[in-house]
């Protein structure tokens, strides 16, 4: 079973903005040409698609292997519902995505970051949606993935029990 939680973070610095920024637009660029590539493909599946592209995109983007990975998973869940890939949410699975409190006291998550050995440190905002994030992890859900949008403020949870 799984339930989707959208929570708030608090406002991110300057440089943890750009940071997330850099990796957007990095991340927005590899799935549109991953969609463009399956158009001209169509009828392709995901396996073949992925060794179509793997090698020549660790090359050309300056992705963590997980994230073109993630991008091409993206891509594949909507390739029949849209034409065209105007924004798409960053997924971040278990090995790039940690929770933690910082120095503060504050839940924060911690994410992979468009530098590949950096971390990036987002504070969570205290209110019902971390209330209702915290009693299903009590309750025994685990995260399983991790979800932001284009606005850097939004962060979704996938929970799985």
């Amino acid at each position: 079973m799984q339930k989707i939680i959208t929570i708030n973070i608090r406002e991110p610095t300057y440089t943890k903005k750009c940071e997330l920024s850099k990796l957007y637009k990095e991340y927005l660029s590899c799935s549109q040409e991953i969609f463009f590539i399956w158009k001209d493909n169509k009828g392709i599946n995901r396996v073949a698609l992925n060794n179509l592209i793997y090698k020549d995109f660790r090359k050309k983007y300056h992705l963590q292997s997980a994230f073109i990975q993630a991008s091409l998973y993206q891509v594949f869940l909507r390739r029949k519902i849209c034409n065209e890939i105007r924004s798409i949410p960053i997924r971040f699975d278990k090995r790039m995505f940690s929770i933690k409190t910082n120095e503060r006291g504050l839940f924060c998550i911690s994410v992979a970051g468009y530098t590949k050995s950096k971390r990036i440190n987002l504070p969570v905002v205290q209110d019902g949606a971390y209330q209702r994030l915290a009693k299903n992890l009590i309750k025994g859900w685990e995260i399983s993935s991790i979800l932001i949008f284009k606005e850097l403020l939004i962060v979704s949870i996938l929970l799985l029990c």
